[in-house]
């Protein structure tokens, strides 16, 4: 009796191999270029924050320092972009976008969420958005997408309102 091959052959391997990278020049350039926009336009509205200076116990520090750490990361991410160009002459491999359908539910979702927020309130909301983003990414468990977007939305909620007396809205549900 003889065993079964435990390595598969060559050709088996090279069958399930997709391609899945680009060699456009133009895509990351894009992406940081709209990084870069972004923090920009973060940035102007970090400074139309009512309040005076940038006191660490103030509005403005906090979204300061996220908005300066994007642009930096935004800069670092093209600058080495166009050094590997200048390198080898050709552009980083990309991953190819082909989950455009799943990424466009989720922006919408995202969208969505933020427009029912107020009148339905965090925890309802919250727990909407948990199922939804779940069942988008390819979770087929509603029991298990339900229990756990009730209780991460609930724990949040409850963390944030008691332990640190941040008021989220409450919605329909008044508490």
């Amino acid at each position: 009796m003889t065993l079964p091959e435990a390595t598969p052959r060559a050709t088996d391997v090279h069958e399930l191999d997709e391609d899945h990278s680009s060699t456009s020049k133009t895509g990351p350039f894009i992406v940081g270029a709209v990084m870069l926009v972004i923090g920009i336009i973060l940035l102007i509205q970090t400074f139309r924050i009512p309040g005076e200076g940038f006191d660490p116990q103030g509005p403005r520090f906090f979204p300061l320092c996220i908005v300066l750490a994007w642009l930096l990361l935004s800069v670092i991410y093209l600058a080495t972009h166009i050094g590997k160009i200048i390198r080898t002459g050709k552009g980083e491999a990309a991953e190819k976008f082909s989950r455009m359908v799943p990424a466009a539910i989720l922006v919408i979702s995202l969208v969505v969420y933020a427009l029912v927020l107020d009148s339905l309130g965090y925890l309802i909301a919250t727990a909407l958005f948990f199922v939804a983003a779940a069942r988008v990414l390819g979770s087929r468990n509603w029991a298990r997408d339900i229990t756990v977007g009730v209780l991460l939305s609930a724990i949040v909620y409850f963390s944030f309102t008691q332990a640190l007396g941040v008021r989220l809205p409450e919605g329909i549900l008044g508490f």
